[in-house]
């Protein structure tokens, strides 16, 4: 495993923080959902996934030969855990520091936006997914926005997060989405 105990969070505007488990291919998609974007890589996000007792950073100014495609995310990802150096991602044990971010939490079995509160542009966002609100309670951090992904998967919640942002970045309301 490659260790960067002094690698700096604070330059990041997006930080996607998924503090629960999941799969192999659910975590690949998960940074390819977060990272890529049709023209190339979110140069100015953090990906920071929860492994139990360290935590996987991926940078997206620093990743090299993440594909789109599920496949060979995977392969990334196991190249990742394995230790393999070079492509950009490396372990810490803790997750980024959020202080003077807008606080986002994304819950996986809701059906609604909960709450949005001063849900405007921001130089950062720390955006965080959950299975359920009773794990997001548990979590100890006040939320600015709290919204329900329905039945999506957790790794789709990078790109709703992201369309969310961009939208309000760009002066346009959150909802709805469509006219």
């Amino acid at each position: 495993m490659t260790w960067d105990r002094d690698f700096d969070a604070s330059i990041y505007r997006r930080l996607h923080i998924l503090p629960v488990r999941l799969d192999i291919e659910a975590i690949a998609i998960f940074i390819a959902s977060a990272l890529l974007i049709s023209h190339g890589i979110r140069r100015d996000t953090l990906v920071t996934i929860n492994l139990g007792n360290t935590w996987l950073w991926v940078p997206g100014d620093k990743i090299k030969y993440l594909s789109p495609d599920i496949d060979t995310a995977k392969g990334w990802v196991k190249a990742v855990l394995r230790g393999k150096k070079g492509l950009g991602a490396f372990f810490k044990s803790e997750e980024p520091d959020c202080k003077d971010a807008k606080i986002v939490y994304l819950i996986k079995n809701s059906l609604e936006i909960i709450m949005v509160k001063n849900m405007v542009a921001t130089p950062k966002y720390c955006i965080y997914y959950f299975n359920n609100l009773d794990e997001a309670s548990q979590y100890n951090r006040e939320a600015d926005v709290v919204i329900g992904l329905g039945g999506a998967h957790l790794y789709m919640g990078p790109v709703i997060a992201n369309v969310l942002i961009d939208r309000v970045e760009v002066g346009l309301p959150l909802f709805p989405l469509t006219k």
